[in-house]
C-alpha cells in the first residue's frame, strides 16, 4: 500500500481537526494583530495595597510602607521607565518622607530620593530588559491615621510604564499564550480523550485568549506562565503513561508511578524559576530538594517495564518521603493561629469569660472559636499547659492520628499487599501539604481522618456498633463529616440511628451542663450564623469559588454578582444531584455488597462533603487521603486503563498546593485565581472518578437478588 502524497495527508489531517485547529488560529489572530502601543505593551501589578479609595484629588490606595510593583511585558523592549502617580499623604509638609526604589530581580543601586505629601506627583525609574518582568521595591517609612490601624505608607494614584526601543514582535510572555492552547491539546491527546476532547480543550484556550482580550493582557499572560509547565508536566506524563495502556504493573512499578505523580507539580515550580517561593529552606537546601524531585521521574524509565526491583521503587518512595518531611518541617513550626482559638476559648471559660467572640457577628471569618460547646471536652486540657506546650502536644496527637488511620487501612489489606500499601501511604502522609497545611494552622483533620477510617473499618467488622458515637463525634468536631451518618442511613440500622442520636443528645447536655446554657445560646446567636458566609480568598479550594471564577474570566466585574452566584450555585446543584442519584443506586445493593465496597461508598462520601459545600478551605482536603489511597490501591488490581490516567492526575494536582504563596500581588485578576485553583479541579476530577466506579459498581450489580437492605434492616 503506497502512502499518500505528503501535502494531501497534511491536508486531509487539517480537514479531521478543523474543529480543534480553528480556535488555536483565533488565538494567534488576536496576539499578533495587537498594535505595540504603550498601554498594551507592558503593565503594572502592584502588591501590598489597601482597598480603594477617593478624594479631591481622585481615587487612590494606600499602599503598606513596603509595596511590590511588576512590570510585565507583552513585547520585548530594550528599557521601560514606571510612572508612578503618588503622594507621601494628606498633610503637606508633616508627611514628607524618603523614599526607596530598588531592584527584586536583579542587584542594582537602589533610587533614594524625598516624596512630598499633598498633591500626587509622578516619580518616574528607568529599568533595563529583563526578559519575563521586572520587579521593583518601593518603601518609605511608616505613618499612623487617627482612627486606622492599617500599616500606611504612601497615596498610590495610579501607574503606568512607557517602554524605549519597542520590536514589533510578540515577547516572551506573548509566546507563551500562543503555548497555552495547544499544551491543553497535548494534554487532551496524552490523558487519552480523544480528538472531541482535544476540541474541547482547544475551546478552552479560546476561552482564555477571550479573558486575555478583555482583561489585562500582560496579567493573564503573567497566569500563562504559570499554566504551562503544569500543562507541560501533565501532556509529558500522561504520553508517558499511556504506554502502560492494557498492561498490569507490579506494585513496585506502581510505587514508582505514583512518586512520579506526586512530585509533579512541584517541579513545574522549579521550571519557572519559581523553587526558591516554594519555601523559605529553598534558599540553603535548593540543590538536595531538586535532587529528591527528580529521582522519581528518572527512575519511571524503569517503570515502563511493568516489572520493578523492589530496592528502585523503595529509593522513589524514600526520595518522595524525604522530600515531603523536609517541605513540612519547614512548613509546621509557626504559631498555629486555629488551635490559638481552641486554646483562648479554653482560657476564656476557665477564666470565666463568653467563649465565643462577639466580633463574629461583624466579621464571620475573625480568629475565634466557631466550633459546638462540646469541643471544649477536648480542648479544654490544654489549657493547663503553656501555649507552646500545648501546641506541640496537640500537633503531635494530630500527627500520631494520621498514622493510625493509615495503619487502620493497612491493617484489613491482605500481608501480601502490605508492604507496597505502607510505602504508598508513607509517600501520601509525609508528602501531602493540605495536611502540612493543618498542621500548621493547628487544626482537627489528623481526628477527622482517623473516624473516618475507623468507621469504614468498623463496618466490616464485627465492631459495627461502634460507627454512632463515631458518626457524633464527627458532628460535633466539625460540622460536615457528619455526612457520613449516611451509612447509618444506606445500611438502614435504626437501632444505632437511635443510639447516635441518645449519645448525641447525652453528650450536648453534658456540655451545657458544664460549660452553662449561655455559652450554648451564644453558639447559636453568634457562632452558626458565621457558617453560611463564602469567603473568596484562594484558601477557599470549593467547586462553587472554581466555578465562579471560570465564569469571571470573559466578564470580570461586568457580570453582576447576583448571576454570577446563580450560576455556581446551579452547577453546585447539578453536582450535588448526580451524587444524590448514584447513592440511590447504591442504595440498592445487597448489604453484602455494599460492606464489600465499604471503601468506595466513604472515598464518594469524603468527596462530596468537599465538593458541594461553598467554603471548603485547603486543609479540608487532608480528608482526602482516604479517596486518594483507595483509589490507587483499586486501580493496581487492574490493567492500566484511562480512568487510571485520571486518578493519577487528581493525585497530582489536590497533593501539593503552595500555589498561593508564589504569586501574591496579582491574586485580583481572574485568570490567575483560576490558575492557582488547580486542586479545586483536582477534588472535581477526584469526585468525578469515585462517581463513575460507583456508577459502574451500581450498573454490574443491578441483577442481584440476594438478601436486601431492608432484611438486613429489620434484624
Amino acid at each position: 500500500m503506497t502512502r499518500p502524497f505528503p501535502l494531501r495527508a497534511a491536508l486531509a489531517w487539517i480537514h479531521r481537526r478543523w474543529p480543534a485547529i480553528a480556535p488555536l488560529l483565533g488565538v494567534a489572530l488576536i496576539a499578533l494583530t495587537i498594535t505595540p502601543q504603550p498601554t498594551r505593551m507592558i503593565t503594572t501589578l502592584a502588591s501590598e495595597l489597601h482597598g480603594l479609595e477617593e478624594n479631591a484629588f481622585g481615587r487612590y490606595r494606600w499602599s503598606a510602607p513596603a509595596w511590590r510593583t511588576a512590570l510585565l511585558p507583552l513585547w520585548p523592549w530594550r528599557d521601560v521607565v514606571l510612572v508612578q502617580r503618588l503622594s507621601a499623604g494628606p498633610r503637606p509638609g508633616v508627611d514628607d518622607r524618603v523614599m526607596r526604589i530598588e531592584r527584586r530581580d536583579r542587584a542594582t543601586a537602589p533610587v533614594v530620593f524625598t516624596i512630598a505629601a499633598g498633591v500626587p506627583r509622578r516619580v518616574m525609574t528607568l529599568a533595563d530588559w529583563s526578559g519575563w518582568s521586572v520587579e521593583l521595591q518601593s518603601s518609605v517609612s511608616q505613618i499612623s491615621a487617627p482612627g486606622d490601624p492599617r500599616p500606611l505608607g504612601v497615596l498610590l494614584y495610579g501607574s503606568g510604564a512607557y517602554p524605549l526601543g519597542a520590536i514589533n514582535l510578540p515577547g516572551g510572555m506573548a509566546a507563551v499564550l500562543l503555548v497555552v492552547p495547544p499544551a491543553l491539546l497535548l494534554v487532551a491527546r496524552a490523558w487519552s480523550i480523544g480528538w472531541r476532547g482535544a476540541g474541547a480543550a482547544a475551546m478552552v484556550g479560546a476561552w482564555l485568549a477571550l479573558a486575555w482580550y478583555r482583561h489585562d493582557a500582560p496579567a493573564a499572560l503573567f497566569a500563562a506562565r504559570w499554566w504551562l509547565p503544569l500543562l507541560a508536566g501533565l501532556a509529558v506524563a500522561g504520553w508517558a503513561l499511556t504506554r502502560l495502556r492494557g498492561r498490569t504493573p507490579d506494585h513496585a512499578a506502581w510505587l514508582v508511578i505514583c512518586a512520579m505523580a506526586l512530585v509533579l507539580v512541584p517541579w513545574g515550580y522549579v521550571l519557572v524559576g519559581a523553587g526558591a517561593g516554594l519555601g523559605r529552606h529553598w534558599a540553603r537546601f535548593g540543590p538536595l530538594l531538586w535532587g529528591l524531585l527528580a529521582i522519581p521521574p528518572l527512575l519511571y524509565a524503569v517503570a515502563l517495564r511493568c516489572r520493578v526491583a523492589p530496592a528502585v521503587a523503595a529509593i522513589a518512595g524514600s526520595a518522595v518521603i524525604a522530600w515531603g518531611l523536609i517541605n513540612a518541617g519547614f512548613t509546621i513550626p509557626e504559631r498555629p493561629s486555629d488551635f490559638g482559638s481552641y486554646y483562648d476559648a479554653a482560657v476564656r471559660f476557665a477564666t470565666g469569660q463568653p467563649v465565643y467572640s462577639a466580633e463574629l457577628v461583624r466579621d464571620p471569618f475573625t480568629s475565634g472559636y466557631k466550633y459546638p460547646l462540646a469541643f471544649l471536652f477536648v480542648a479544654q486540657p490544654f489549657a493547663a499547659l503553656s501555649f507552646e506546650d500545648a501546641t506541640a502536644v496537640w500537633r503531635a496527637i494530630n500527627v500520631v492520628l494520621a498514622i493510625c488511620a493509615a495503619g487502620l487501612m493497612l491493617w484489613q489489606l491482605p500481608r501480601a499487599e502490605r508492604a507496597f500499601a505502607a510505602l504508598l501511604a508513607g509517600m501520601l502522609w509525609a508528602s501531602f501539604t493540605p495536611f502540612h497545611h493543618s498542621l500548621r494552622l493547628g487544626q482537627v483533620d489528623g481526628m477527622l481522618l482517623v473516624i473516618v477510617v475507623a468507621i469504614t473499618v468498623a463496618l466490616g467488622t464485627r465492631a459495627q456498633w461502634i460507627t454512632a458515637p463515631l458518626v457524633v463525634a464527627l458532628g460535633f468536631i466539625k460540622l460536615y463529616p457528619a455526612a457520613f451518618g449516611a451509612w447509618l442511613i444506606g445500611l438502614r440500622q435504626w437501632r444505632a440511628i437511635a443510639v447516635a442520636c441518645g449519645c448525641a443528645a447525652g453528650i450536648w447536655l453534658a456540655a451545657v451542663a458544664v460549660f452553662g446554657w449561655s455559652n450554648e445560646r451564644d453558639f447559636w446567636q453568634i457562632a452558626v450564623p458565621s457558617f453560611g458566609a463564602v469567603n473568596i480568598s484562594l484558601a477557599n479550594q470549593s467547586m462553587y469559588l472554581l466555578v465562579r471564577r471560570i465564569i469571571d474570566l470573559p466578564w470580570g466585574l461586568s457580570l453582576d454578582g447576583g448571576t454570577e452566584r446563580r450560576i455556581a450555585d446551579a452547577i453546585t446543584l447539578a453536582a450535588l444531584l448526580a451524587l444524590a442519584v448514584l447513592f440511590v443506586r447504591l442504595g440498592r445493593l445487597t448489604v453484602a455488597r455494599l460492606l464489600r465496597e465499604r471503601w468506595l461508598i466513604s472515598s464518594l462520601l469524603a468527596c462530596s462533603v468537599l465538593l458541594v459545600p461553598r467554603v471548603s478551605w485547603d486543609h479540608y482536603q487532608t480528608l482526602l487521603l482516604v479517596p486518594l489511597l483507595a483509589g490507587v490501591l483499586r486501580i493496581v488490581r487492574r490493567p492500566v486503563d484511562g480512568s487510571s490516567l485520571w486518578l493519577l492526575a487528581s493525585l497530582a494536582l489536590v497533593s501539593f498546593g503552595a500555589y498561593k504563596n508564589l504569586i501574591v500581588g496579582t491574586m485580583e485578576d481572574p485568570l490567575v485565581l483560576v490558575a492557582a485553583s488547580y486542586r479545586a479541579a483536582g477534588l472535581v476530577l477526584l469526585s468525578a472518578w469515585w462517581w463513575r466506579e460507583g456508577w459502574q459498581l451500581a450498573g454490574s450489580a443491578a441483577h442481584e437478588d440476594r438478601g436486601s437492605v431492608a432484611a438486613y434492616g429489620a434484624r
